[in-house]
């Protein structure tokens, strides 16, 4: 069973490993904006999309994290991947999945890693992300918006805002180059996200509502 899939974003470089899981089940720290999330539409549309997510889902359910960081680990080394792209659908849901991406992406040292994150909502008992946030190959992205407030974010991570139609971007953040402008642009004509832990100067992205 391969995990990944590769070139089926067209904002995404073709060359870029993408894992994903359903939305809404794995996003503990959802806000109320995530009711247009842009996944919710692609599982509605596609049965494919959802079976996909569902599949990567219950392979982590069955056989456990620890299996799922070798067979991720296996599956990126095979491929010859130097970019992955973590929860274009889904999010951080549990401390163990938390930590076997650590494993993964320590694994992979010479792979980048991008993610967006709300988990840091999570009611209750927080996640510890701090080994991940800590990781060199790794440009984590705290996810905000109206209700997930940039102010109520972890200080020690860039932010990525969505901006919804009419509304003001956040004074001294960057945008995300419009989709259309070029396909397969995200990873290979901007670098911006991924390098985001190298150049350590971004404050934050915004990405308009779609």
């Amino acid at each position: 069973m391969k995990l990944l899939s590769v070139g089926m974003n067209q904002k995404l470089g073709k060359e870029i490993g993408i894992f994903n899981l359903p939305q809404a089940l794995t996003c503990p720290g959802k806000s109320d904006a995530c009711k247009i999330c842009y996944a919710n539409k692609a599982e509605r549309v596609y049965k494919t999309v959802r079976n996909k997510r569902l599949d990567n889902l219950m392979f982590i359910e069955r056989q456990g994290t620890e299996a799922f960081a070798e067979a991720m680990i296996k599956e990126i080394k095979e491929r010859k991947l130097k970019k992955v792209r973590l929860h274009e659908s889904g999010d951080f849901y549990t401390q163990a999945y938390i930590n076997a991406w650590v494993k993964i992406i320590k694994a992979c040292p010479d792979v980048k890693f991008l993610a967006y994150t709300k988990s840091y909502r999570k009611k209750g008992k927080h996640f510890d992300f701090s080994e991940l946030k800590a990781l060199p190959n790794l440009s984590l992205f705290a996810s905000t918006d109206y209700d997930a407030k940039i102010e109520e974010a972890p200080k020690d991570l860039p932010k990525a805002h969505l901006v919804l139609r009419g509304e003001t971007p956040p004074k001294g953040y960057v945008t995300c180059m419009p989709g259309d402008l070029e396909e397969h642009y995200c990873g290979t004509r901007c670098q911006i996200c991924w390098n985001a832990k190298q150049n350590g100067k971004i404050k934050g992205v915004y990405f308009d509502q779609h």
